[in-house]
């Protein structure tokens, strides 16, 4: 095969063809004169094959992907929650000291008034 028509085929392979479009190709490369016309049945049925075959490999990359992208997410989530409790738990314990503070001040008010 030529480096046209293994480039040509490789780079409609990542596609779903329909048979009416791989022949469509086909025809193409054998007007260019890339494929006998001879061999057009044979290539009309690598092309559809080779197209399969690439979508399927592509299906199970983005399944493998998406199973790996759903592990990180999880983690970065698990991450998230804990530091979201840290900072409520901060929060919670900066107005208990608030509080405090207050109430310190106040017993003080309320000493120097009954001295």
């Amino acid at each position: 095969m030529s480096i046209l028509k293994n480039t040509f085929l490789a780079s409609v392979g990542i596609f779903n063809l329909t048979r009416k479009k791989a022949e469509e190709i086909i025809d193409a490369l054998i007007k260019a004169g890339e494929i006998p016309k001879s061999e057009r049945k044979e290539a009309v049925l690598e092309l559809l094959d080779r197209a399969e075959k690439n979508s399927a490999r592509l299906k199970d990359k983005l399944i493998k992907e998406s199973g790996t992208i759903q592990t990180e997410m999880k983690k970065v989530g698990g991450k998230i929650k804990e530091a979201a409790d840290k900072l409520s738990q901060k929060k919670i314990m900066d107005e208990l000291e608030r509080l405090n503070k207050k109430i310190d001040s106040l017993a003080r008010k309320i000493e120097k008034k009954n001295g």
